[in-house]
């Protein structure tokens, strides 16, 4: 079974807080693989796919990888607030050490944004 983790945000969706998300992924994945090449957010897949369904609804989901997935199970469909910490650091916590860079650049760059920008995340199978 697949498991995403996605930005849910009701209201003020745009491509503002797109950008922002994305500048947020590539900011980190610098930080964690400074010596690699990084793309800049608005030339990054996932921002040029989330214009395309700005009308729609956001599109800003991360795969949950296997090795973590267990960490959902006391979620519900949505989750926020001090949850969305705390589903952080159980992801983290549970991640192996080959998994660490895309889980932390993946659910977990998506649970810390919500948390930062005072929104939630959807868990969808």
């Amino acid at each position: 079974m697949m498991t995403a983790i996605a930005l849910d945000v009701t209201d003020d969706w745009g491509e503002e807080l797109l950008h922002a998300y994305y500048a947020t992924q590539q900011g980190k994945k610098r930080r964690l693989r400074p010596e690699e090449e990084w793309r800049d957010p608005e030339a990054t897949p996932g921002f040029l796919l989330g214009l395309e369904y700005l009308g729609e609804r956001p599109y800003v989901e991360a795969t949950v990888p296997e090795c973590v997935d267990t960490c959902l199970e006391p979620y519900d469909d949505t989750v926020t607030g001090d949850d969305l910490e705390e589903l952080a650091a159980e992801l983290r916590e549970a991640t192996p050490d080959e998994h660490t860079f895309d889980v932390e650049t993946g659910p977990v760059a998506v649970c810390e944004f919500a948390r930062e920008e005072g929104h939630a995340v959807e868990l969808r199978e």
